[in-house]
């Protein structure tokens, strides 16, 4: 059986504390999630210092976003060493998302081997022209793109021989159900990535069911040790106990995908001789008696048997002598016939 990778999120859900992102990494290991992703960006990376942290939408007691920004989301590029070598420890990998060619090069340098591109970054194409240039997997994040956008960004991915993995991400937070869009995992496809991801939003592991069958190979959450804690990624974060929820949901649900061949398991074929209608008889017969439609009913045998004669080829047997007795309710077999 296959297996999909889980990336869990950790992203700013760390709170500005090195300690609460190990907790974070040894959560993740317990639950079975494959790898850790951090955020890796200096605030004038990714915001004007102009915007308002209420533009946002979140209330605090920082005026501008990138104080608040500062305060507890970024990762310090001095943590990274320490991080990746926990997450290795644990058997996890380690990645993250850089907004800058200075900090997509620190975390190559603290031994991450693959870098994703946010969906913010979809269509900063010289960035993308850049992060080629380090000649390791990208995994590019689709939310708020259009096809067009994606289309770039893959064509320049590509022409760099670059290994792929592309998500399909919807950038609202939770996502809504009718926000999903998960059909479109089907048009990701014809881009012909390396792997096909889902960037997921979501509040719960319901839209990954969906995700599934499309033939996801990477799944990616945000996680948290609370979802009440202050911090914009935290209310639609995984606590530990989903998290381990969530490896056995996505584990389960490969299982249950099977094949397009159909294939009875053995319960199922045992189930089939309980089941399935068979020649039953009316009434009690004896050797010699000859078989007519009139003796016969189709029901559930009494017992299990691989020879009993099915309701398609019974016609056939009509007219023939009974070589022993066979008491009503009994199921007929080829056995009880002289031929």
């Amino acid at each position: 059986m296959r297996k999909i990778e889980l990336i869990g999120e950790i992203g700013t859900n760390h709170n500005g504390q090195i300690e609460t992102a190990i907790e974070l990494i040894d959560m993740a290991a317990a639950s079975g999630i494959d790898t850790v992703k951090f955020q890796v960006y200096d605030a004038n990376d990714i915001v004007s210092p102009k915007v308002k942290t209420a533009h946002y939408g979140i209330t605090s007691n920082y005026e501008y976003w990138q104080d608040y920004i500062n305060s507890k989301l970024i990762t310090p590029k001095t943590w990274l060493p320490e991080l990746v070598a926990h997450a290795k420890e644990k058997g996890l990998d380690a990645i993250a998302t850089p907004h800058s060619m200075k900090n997509a090069e620190a975390c190559l340098r603290a031994g991450m081997s693959r870098l994703k591109i946010a969906s913010m970054d979809c269509n900063y194409y010289p960035f993308i022209s850049d992060l080629c240039s380090l000649k390791v997997p990208l995994l590019l994040s689709t939310g708020m793109s259009t096809i067009d956008e994606i289309y770039k960004s893959v064509s320049i991915i590509k022409k760099n021989s670059i290994p792929l993995t592309i998500f399909h991400c919807v950038a609202t937070y939770p996502t809504r159900y009718e926000e999903a869009n998960m059909s479109f995992l089907q048009t990701l496809k014809d881009f012909e990535p390396d792997h096909l991801g889902f960037s997921d939003h979501s509040g719960d592991n319901d839209l990954i069911m969906v995700a599934i069958p499309y033939g996801i190979d990477v799944v990616e959450k945000h996680i948290t040790l609370d979802k009440t804690q202050d911090g914009p990624d935290h209310p639609f974060a995984l606590n530990p106990d989903e998290c381990s929820l969530w490896r056995k949901k996505v584990d389960n649900a490969l299982l249950s995908l099977g094949s397009t061949d159909k294939q009875l398991s053995q319960r199922e074929i045992n189930n089939r001789k309980k089941y399935r209608r068979v020649a039953i008889l009316k009434k009690t017969l004896h050797k010699g008696d000859v078989l007519t439609s009139d003796d016969i009913c189709f029901a559930r045998p009494a017992e299990n048997n691989d020879c009993y004669i099915e309701p398609e080829r019974i016609s056939s047997y009509y007219g023939y002598v009974l070589a022993r007795d066979i008491e009503a309710g009994d199921g007929l077999t080829e056995q009880h016939f002289t031929l």
